[in-house]
């Protein structure tokens, strides 16, 4: 989180506050919340679901649903959490209208999402392979 408020029941941005929508998304809750408003970048939206379980956040703003949904995909968010606690969502960007390009979004973004994974995954397993043959060399090496 990069600034803070004491007021309770209160906005937050769900945006990296140097990301380029940055700009858009600070005139959009200016406009509408002109007060302190506390800014989460994704990496750190754990606090911002903490907030929002504790009663501090009621209204989250955030630039477009792609924004989201990597976050969702993780599992580091949990929409039915939020709703439970009684926050709302807030799009600066619009959501598109046809449930073709809807769907086609939440597509691309899976997709993306995967492929990253999928990416970490390999070096993940490269690395452990290779620790594992070193360690295996260097036992039979002390052994022999």
């Amino acid at each position: 989180m990069t600034t803070s408020s004491t007021t309770a029941a209160q906005t937050a941005v769900l945006c990296d506050p140097h990301a380029p929508a940055a700009a858009a998304v600070r005139a959009h809750v200016q406009a509408h919340d002109p007060g302190v408003v506390p800014w989460y970048p994704l990496r750190d939206v754990n606090h911002l679901n903490d907030a929002i379980v504790a009663g501090q956040v009621r209204r989250v703003v955030v630039h477009c649903p792609d924004d989201l949904l990597p976050a969702i995909w993780s599992g580091a968010l949990d929409l039915a959490t939020w709703s439970a606690a009684g926050a709302t969502l807030e799009f600066v960007a619009p959501w598109p209208q046809a449930p073709q390009a809807q769907a086609e979004t939440l597509c691309a973004s899976w997709r993306h999402w995967q492929r990253r994974t999928h990416r970490q995954q390999v070096v993940a397993g490269a690395v452990l392979s290779a620790a594992a043959i070193a360690a295996a060399f260097a036992l039979l090496w002390c052994l022999g």
